[in-house]
């Protein structure tokens, strides 16, 4: 099966599902990721990070390593090594993303 590639980025940040309140009762709301690009030199002050865009919708997410994030988890990726990481177009419809480690090949 071929999937379509959203977007390749330098830094990737995954917003927990939203929580309802301070008692932190999970909602069945979809997750937000932030695609960062680097820019800048790597002396730069602030890392070099700009945002590029936001993907909003994102109602199933897999992990590279094949794992899905529990509700409350916030992972990220790119901002400590040299790599790139691709989003995976999985079911748009129905907010199913991948995110994988981007070789060139996607």
């Amino acid at each position: 099966m071929s999937f379509d590639t959203y977007g390749v980025f330098g830094a990737l940040s995954v917003a927990s599902k939203p929580y309802k309140g301070s008692d932190e009762v999970p909602q069945d709301k979809p997750r937000n990721i932030t695609c960062m690009r680097k820019k800048g030199s790597d002396d730069d002050p602030y890392g070099g990070w700009s945002q590029e865009e936001v993907l909003r919708g994102v109602e199933r997410l897999t992990l590279p390593d094949g794992t899905e994030p529990e509700h409350g988890d916030t992972p990220s990726f790119g901002y400590d090594d040299d790599k790139y990481w691709a989003i995976i177009i999985e079911d748009e419809a129905n907010g199913h993303y991948r995110i994988e480690e981007y070789d060139g090949s996607q």
